[in-house]
């Protein structure tokens, strides 16, 4: 889908944004104090480096920048995400 429908794409991505989002601000409301993020699933065994590259500049960058964004100093934001990119 990423090749073929980018748009479509983006619009799946910015759907689970705002609803990870949603998630962190009820968790804060309810008192947590750890929040944390991890997508295994999205990794580049898996993904291979182009798709793992796009997936990050489309969803992983733009939520973490969000998300930060929401924190409140009471909570901690756990980024469990590792990958790492040949510079070209």
């Amino acid at each position: 889908m990423f090749r073929k429908e980018p748009e479509k794409m983006q619009k799946i991505f910015d759907k689970f944004q705002l609803e990870i989002l949603k998630f962190i601000e009820e968790g804060q409301r309810c008192g947590a104090n750890l929040i944390s993020f991890a997508d295994s699933a999205g990794g580049v065994n898996i993904l291979g480096p182009k798709m793992m590259e796009q997936t990050v500049q489309m969803f992983t960058y733009p939520f973490l920048k969000k998300a930060e964004k929401i924190i409140n100093d009471k909570t901690a934001l756990s980024k469990n995400y590792f990958c790492t990119f040949r510079n070209k």
